[in-house]
């Protein structure tokens, strides 16, 4: 049942662009941040505040690549577990889900020159 749930999240973050939702879809991935930054920083309101842009910036990144190799089967699926690993109670950590995505992009890179 998780993987289903996350292959969904993940269609909806891959497509959001493409259908103009992009900015609910963002509007979403930062409230999550906001309640996974606010217990890791609990009295630290500037941390909580870094701690959600690095999630964005995450996010964004993550989208870059998923666009990046839309239609490329081994690394959508390296790509979906990317989201399946770092994804707990429905809400993704994009700052490590998008360092993973980065992660990925690069090793195909370097297997494939």
């Amino acid at each position: 049942m998780r993987r289903a749930k996350t292959v969904c999240l993940l269609i909806g973050l891959i497509t959001a662009p493409a259908f103009g939702r992009y900015d609910g879809v963002e509007a979403k991935v930062r409230i999550d941040a906001k309640v996974i930054c606010a217990p890791r920083w609990a009295n630290d309101f500037s941390m909580q505040a870094t701690c959600v842009e690095v999630m964005i910036d995450g996010w964004r990144s993550y989208q870059r690549i998923s666009q990046e190799f839309s239609g490329n089967r081994p690394m959508e699926r390296a790509l979906l577990n990317c989201i399946d690993r770092w994804t707990e109670d429905g809400r993704t950590d994009f700052s490590m889900a998008g360092t993973c995505a980065r992660m990925q992009k690069e090793g195909w890179e370097r297997l494939n020159k």
